[in-house]
């Protein structure tokens, strides 16, 4: 008899390679930090569960993330400040080089927003590089050095705003996402005014602590900007959404090496949830809650157009030529007039999907099940039918006479 589970608060608890999970019934149950890698989870029912990281690692990626913004903070006010020292300097090294830091930090924000953290990053290593050269060939050695320090703090102050915004956005993952960015930039605001105060006093300039103030804030703004992205899953910020759910997810339910075969996640919170290498086959994820905010590795799920099409069901008119679809689950979905040429859907559930006019020519359907699904109108030429594919109580009259009649001699 599959044991029971429904409605339990199972949070934190190890089912760590268990093999008499089979059927098991998990709906409603708080699986929150639980451990099921390696477990036997054949036809699971996970509906409606709530599964991703408990409260105490949420609370650690905040503090976390307090900590670097805070030490982000001091960097960027401190780059500022001697920035503002450069610039209202006697000496037209500094000045020089007070001006080039601007520049750099203007570019760096320009690129950031329109090209993505990365390439910002290698323009601005390659700027301050490329300056420094030209310093020394121009006879130049002190504005050399100069550039150089001051160029590797702004490279730092960057560095720390990229590691501040993968675990800012961390924390809005596995927790409060709007709550967590506001207490990152209360952490950049607090070091920057720490900075103006030690700045100001000694040096007694306005405009030094005035450039303090802005430079740090400018880091916050684009250190929340970039959060922001990423969590809406813009590609230029792929990589500090990857970092972001791999940190997350570090906390959470893992269903590592798990078999998941015809498990039930409908209607299931999955945000910061570990399916690297599952036996995902035939799972159910209808209405699955921030899938998106999975960790998935390569499972088909890595793409956000598959994501879609398993949690909402509809994919009518979409293209999925040639993508590897093998063991996933649509039953009943929507996939009128579809492109699936080439597509591998083996060992695929179908069962009562609406593929009317779609294009399954040279789709591998080998142990497929179609039961029930309406294939009205389809284009089936050369389609990968087997044996094994399950085509029972198809509605395909009208396929089969439009074949009858391609065949037909011509007279």
């Amino acid at each position: 008899m599959a044991q029971d589970f429904s409605g339990q608060n199972l949070q934190g608890r190890s089912f760590k390679g268990r093999t008499d999970l089979m059927g098991a019934n998990f709906s409603y149950a708080d699986i929150r930090g639980a451990d099921f890698t390696n477990a036997i989870l054949t036809g699971a029912n996970f509906s409606y569960a709530q599964a991703g990281v408990q409260s105490y690692w949420a609370t650690v990626l905040l503090i976390i993330s307090l900590g670097l913004s805070t030490l982000s903070g001091f960097v960027s006010a401190f780059a500022g400040a001697y920035t503002g020292s450069a610039l209202i300097s006697q000496d037209k090294h500094e000045v020089l080089a007070g001006g080039f830091i601007l520049i750099t930090l203007v570019l760096f924000f320009t690129i950031t927003i329109r090209q993505g953290l990365l390439k910002a990053l290698g323009v601005g290593v390659v700027a301050v590089g490329l300056t420094a050269i030209a310093a020394v060939v121009a006879g130049e050695p002190t504005l050399a050095v100069t550039i150089i320090t001051v160029g590797l703090a702004v490279v730092a102050a960057a560095i720390a705003m990229a590691v501040t915004a993968a675990v800012t956005t961390a924390g809005a993952l596995a927790a409060a996402g709007a709550v967590t960015i506001v207490a990152a930039g209360a952490g950049v605001v607090a070091a920057a005014g720490a900075v103006v105060a030690i700045t100001g006093e000694a040096t007694a300039a306005a405009a030094v602590a005035t450039i303090a103030v802005v430079v740090a804030m400018a880091v916050a703004g684009l250190s929340a900007y970039v959060s922001w992205q990423a969590l809406a899953g813009n590609k230029k910020y792929g990589l500090i959404r990857l970092i972001s759910v791999t940190l997350a997810s570090m906390g959470g339910t893992s269903f590592r090496k798990a078999d998941l075969t015809d498990a039930d996640f409908t209607q299931a919170m999955l945000k910061s949830t570990d399916f690297r290498e599952a036996n995902l086959r035939r799972t159910c994820w209808f209405q699955g809650k921030k899938l998106d905010l999975a960790r998935v590795g390569r499972t088909y799920l890595d793409n956000s157009q598959v994501r879609q099409l398993v949690v909402t069901g509809e994919g009518e008119e979409s293209n999925f030529d040639g993508f590897s679809l093998r063991g996933i689950n649509l039953r009943g979905a929507n996939l009128v007039a579809a492109s699936l040429v080439g597509t591998d859907l083996r060992d695929a559930n179908l069962q009562s999907a609406n593929l009317s006019r779609a294009n399954l020519q040279h789709t591998k359907l080998d142990g497929t099940d179609l039961t029930g699904a309406c294939l009205a109108g389809a284009s089936i030429e050369e389609w990968g039918i087997t044996s094994e594919t399950k085509l029972d109580r198809v509605q395909r009259q009208y396929i089969f006479r439009l074949l009858a009649k391609k065949k037909e001699p011509r007279s």
